[in-house]
């Protein structure tokens, strides 16, 4: 069992070590046994260390960036008990505070998402369409959420589409109403 993530003994390494040195045990391994494939010339091993490298890599810099964004967890959830209270505007605030410092794209998106339900709640339809444009392109809103803002905004057209969508993927009575606005 070669201790290197996704493998099986990368794994056990895992449960045994911890996530965090397990990925850089499996960074380290995964050089040496590379370079080692690649001196033999066996590519495929070679090609497959490479890409179990590059994931364990890409994990540590978002774990990296996903602590770094606690803080800012702390507000969002600030934010989202505001918007369970229905003060739209302090969730809205809250929401434009986080994405000025968020790093994370998975911060960003839902901070993105309390300013556009936030602006939605304190009747600042604009400012939940400008919300719409703040999504990270790899995170992007919800059908539900961009029909809601087109709805919001006076163009019904425009929310058809997204909201048949979201109907297809969940039909709730929340929009099933917002279906039926548009």
């Amino acid at each position: 069992l070669l201790p290197i993530l996704p493998l099986d003994g990368g794994v056990v390494l895992e449960s045994l070590a911890g996530e965090s040195r397990a990925r850089k045990v499996s960074i380290f391994l995964g050089v040496v046994l590379c370079v080692l494939a690649l001196a033999y010339g066996w590519m495929w091993p070679a090609i497959l260390l490479v890409l179990f490298v590059v994931t364990n890599v890409q994990k540590l810099r978002l774990d990296a960036e996903e602590r770094g964004d606690e803080p800012e967890r702390v507000r969002l959830r600030e934010g989202l008990v505001a918007l369970g209270r229905d003060d739209g505007a302090a969730a809205a605030r809250i929401a434009q505070e986080i994405l000025a410092t968020a790093r994370s794209a998975r911060l960003k998106h839902d901070a993105a998402q309390l300013l556009a339900w936030g602006s939605i709640l304190s009747g600042d339809a604009d400012r939940a369409a400008q919300a719409l444009g703040m999504f990270p392109p790899e995170l992007p809103p919800s059908p539900y959420l961009r029909g809601a803002v087109f709805n919001a905004t006076d163009h019904p057209e425009e929310a058809v589409l997204p909201l048949e969508q979201a109907w297809r993927q969940s039909p709730d009575a929340a929009t099933g109403t917002q279906l039926a606005h548009a």
